[in-house]
């Protein structure tokens, strides 16, 4: 099977069931959108970097917690927003 041909919620179940490519080719998918929005807001690339690993600690904390199937856009935004603003 080929992970990279899945879409979003398929990879995340994947990731529930213990495989852990599912949940890096997420997180090469989305993480140069998450990042530059991040480092737009704060405009330091430190602090981008430290974020945007928040956001994806959280992601995966909740994924586990949670056992929930959405789409990592949606959620990763909320994340970003929470982050930033907390």
């Amino acid at each position: 099977m080929k992970l990279k041909m899945l879409n979003d919620q398929e990879l995340i179940s994947l990731y529930l069931n213990g495989n852990h490519s599912a949940f890096e080719i997420l997180l090469n998918r989305h993480k140069d959108k998450i990042y530059t929005s991040i480092y737009l807001f704060v405009k330091d690339t430190e602090l981008a970097e430290d974020i945007f690993q928040e956001v994806f600690i959280k992601i995966v904390d909740t994924l586990r917690k949670e056992n929930i199937i959405m789409k990592v856009n949606s959620f990763s935004g909320q994340c970003e927003l929470h982050t930033i603003c907390a």
